[in-house]
């Protein structure tokens, strides 16, 4: 090994282990976040005293808890991100079921098991394009793919299809979260919904995206704050 080659596998080994390292942070800052909706829910349809805080239960929580990272503004967001995507719970890992009361779990697992919706199609499908084996791995690769900031673009879609499109955006491309605002503020859906060459108009879209890479991961506001 000669110095040059030396420098070369440092600088290799620590962008590689910093990458696995931003990435394991980010996938547990979504877990988290997650968790704490689930909380939030739950506490909110059947808190013994939920009556007590009622509109200004998130603004007591914040304060109450006096964690970096869940402002009154971030809890609702966590809400928020419970609501959208519930079957998160399916992809958690058993060292992580300790967590959720047995009897919140039951529940949430019996309303995951309701008849299925246009959702739940839409990600099956996708996840038989990706080769995955179910929507627990859709979602689990999308957690795997992407920060929480990502997950906030996205639960800010009302639309689901609209929604299912930059999950798939995000799979196929790794955008950074400044491209994938940019690609939801220029209609890229809108507008690839209007061409007649789907395949085409999505090539040209992944030629254009900047895959996320560790710096970007780090520059989110949302990492610092776990």
């Amino acid at each position: 090994m000669n110095f040059e080659k030396l420098v070369s596998s440092i600088q290799t080994t620590s962008a590689t282990l910093q990458q696995n390292a931003v990435r394991a942070v980010n996938i547990h800052l979504t877990l988290r976040n997650w968790l704490v909706g689930l909380y939030i829910v739950e506490y909110e349809q059947n808190g013994e005293d939920r009556a007590k805080y009622g509109q200004q239960l998130l603004s007591s929580l914040a304060s109450e808890i006096n964690i970096k990272g869940l402002s009154e503004t971030n809890l609702k967001l966590c809400r928020q991100f419970y609501f959208v995507y519930p079957e998160i719970l399916e992809t958690l890992a058993p060292e992580y079921h300790n967590l959720i009361p047995f009897s919140i779990r039951q529940t949430v697992s019996d309303e995951l098991k309701l008849p299925d919706n246009d959702e739940d199609r839409i990600r099956q499908t996708l996840s038989d394009e990706f080769g995955m084996k179910g929507t627990s791995e859709y979602i689990k690769q999308l957690i795997l793919s992407c920060s929480f900031s990502h997950m906030v673009e996205l639960i800010k879609l009302e639309e689901q299809t609209k929604r299912n499109f930059y999950e798939l955006l995000i799979l196929k491309n790794t955008p950074t979260v400044r491209e994938l605002q940019r690609q939801i503020n220029t209609l890229t859906y809108e507008r690839l919904g209007l061409s007649p060459n789907k395949e085409l108009a999505l090539e040209q879209i992944r030629n254009k995206i900047t895959p996320e890479q560790s710096a970007d991961l780090i520059k989110s506001h949302y990492f610092f704050e776990f």
